[in-house]
This record gives structure tokens, sequence and C-alpha cells, in this order.
């Protein structure tokens, strides 16, 4: 499923971006 994929890896770039700027 490319869309889960997707999904998948945009919540970690956007969770490492939060955890990067704490």
């Amino acid at each position: 499923m490319p869309t889960l994929f997707r999904f998948v890896v945009v919540t970690a770039i956007l969770a490492g971006i939060a955890y990067g700027t704490m």
C-alpha cells in the first residue's frame, strides 16, 4: 500500500522535526 507507506514516512518526518525542535 503506497498510501500507507507514505503516511508512515510523513509521520516519522514530522515526529523527527518535532523531537528535534524540542
